[in-house]
């Protein structure tokens, strides 16, 4: 397994057990998502991983009408949105509204939101739940 299939199956396993989990810089204490094998910031070695507090707000989002692939066409319509996490990192996922896709009207940038888990696809992904 290289080092980023090791670090995507370690961010995934956090998933199955409720964490959000974000690797933290060596040097200087950035912390950065997705995952990989060195900081994007620095380019100095990761030091640990640590759990998102998994609050954030939202930066952007677009409501889904036509599938990527086969797999998603059960879920349409879906909303996905960009997350900025309150540690600082972004990250793209499905945005939620008490277990349903919300209406446009009912989601706006700067909106705060949870980030919660969700079986898509028989994984075990994290979902941002407007609150």
């Amino acid at each position: 397994m290289t080092a980023l299939e090791n670090d995507a199956a370690r961010f995934w396993s956090g998933c199955e057990h409720g964490r959000f989990l974000l690797q933290q810089c060596a040097d200087h204490g950035h912390l950065q998502f997705p995952p990989g094998p060195v900081c994007r910031t620095c380019g100095s070695a990761i030091a640990q991983w640590v759990e998102s507090d998994r609050e954030g707000t939202v930066e952007a989002f677009s409501l889904v009408c036509r599938a990527p692939t086969p797999q998603f066409e059960p879920h349409l319509p879906y909303m996905v949105a960009i997350v900025r996490l309150t540690e600082g990192p972004i990250f793209e996922t499905w945005l939620k509204l008490d277990g349903r896709t919300p209406e446009i009207a009912q989601v706006a940038v700067g909106q705060r939101v949870r980030v919660e888990f969700q079986a898509i696809n028989g994984k075990t992904a994290p979902v941002a739940v407007l609150r």
